[in-house]
């Protein structure tokens, strides 16, 4: 017996508030013509247990033997509802069936993933802003590829639901470094997040890193690596700057790349006794870096040969 037709008449159930019967009559014919006679599930064929305090009409009225029965008989009759089996529109798949949907929900499905929905509602235009952001650095790097204004390229990125490349905000540390470094009448171009160094001056990779004076170990502390990865390949200098109160006012040194490891830890003992001797002079980052170079060429090529 389907569970959408009618207990006593076999009629479809076409009204919301016909559970088991289509009438009033049906009920009432049905409960006058109750026996008392075993009934078997229509899942297993198991005869259904009749309890205590259940009635005649009640007991007429099961189908299954137990809950699991009676999930997998409804879980048959939903999936033998299903005429022809939903394509997905963007990969060609069968969309795969799921027992809490309704018919009606699952052929209004039009893929079988959120990864053919977001293929297919890509358009050339936000293919090409893709590639667009791959190949730039900034937001004006963007806008002067697409041809538009900094404001218009970010409004293209929020239409699409893309992140826009990170204007340069630069941190308090570099803020102060290259302060310092325009003291000294240093030209310094700042980098955005994105580069393995923070700022060019002159030619030269510059790193800043900054560190407070810890009053636990009596020491300084820079961390040079990136996510526990060390990569000195691509900067030239670093410059440190110490902060603390026990020298009322920050100092910077700089520092020739590569440094060879991830921590660096300085005391004051190690700053007077080691570190201030390795640091260089400010006036180092004054040479142009391809001077610099053919300087040093020129010098190795007028040694006499040993």
């Amino acid at each position: 017996m389907d569970w959408k037709l009618c207990r006593h008449c076999n009629k479809p159930l076409d009204k919301p508030w016909q559970k088991k019967f289509c009438s009033s009559v049906c009920n009432a014919r049905f409960r006058s013509t109750v026996s008392d006679e075993i009934r078997y599930c229509q899942e297993c064929g198991k005869p259904i247990e009749r309890s205590v305090n259940l009635s005649l009409v009640a007991y007429a009225l099961k189908q299954f033997c137990s809950v699991i029965c009676r999930g997998k008989g409804v879980s048959k009759r939903l999936q033998a509802k299903r005429i022809v089996d939903n394509k997905c529109q963007q990969c060609g798949g069968i969309i795969q069936w799921r027992k809490h949907r309704s018919r009606k929900s699952y052929y209004a499905l039009r893929f079988c993933s959120y990864a053919c929905a977001h293929r297919a509602r890509r358009s050339p235009a936000k293919e090409e802003l893709l590639l667009a952001i791959k190949d730039v650095t900034s937001l004006r790097e963007l806008a002067k590829k697409l041809g538009i204004d900094e404001e218009s390229a970010q409004h293209r990125c929020y239409r699409y639901h893309l992140r826009p490349p990170r204007r340069f905000s630069p941190s308090s540390t570099e803020t102060q470094c290259v302060g310092y470094l325009a003291r000294h009448g240093i030209p310094v171009h700042c980098m955005p997040s994105r580069h393995p160094f923070d700022a060019v001056a002159n030619g030269w990779r510059l790193e800043f890193k900054s560190s407070e004076h810890n009053e636990h170990s009596k020491s300084w502390s820079f961390n040079l690596h990136r996510h526990t990865k060390l990569d000195e390949s691509q900067t030239d200098f670093y410059i440190f700057q110490f902060c603390g109160k026990i020298l009322g006012s920050s100092f910077y040194l700089l520092f020739k790349a590569p440094m060879g490891s991830k921590v660096i830890r300085i005391s004051i003992r190690s700053l007077l006794a080691i570190w201030a001797k390795r640091s260089q002079s400010i006036d180092v980052l004054r040479v142009p870096k391809n001077n610099e170079t053919q300087q040093e060429e020129t010098t190795a090529l007028a040694m006499p040969a040993v």
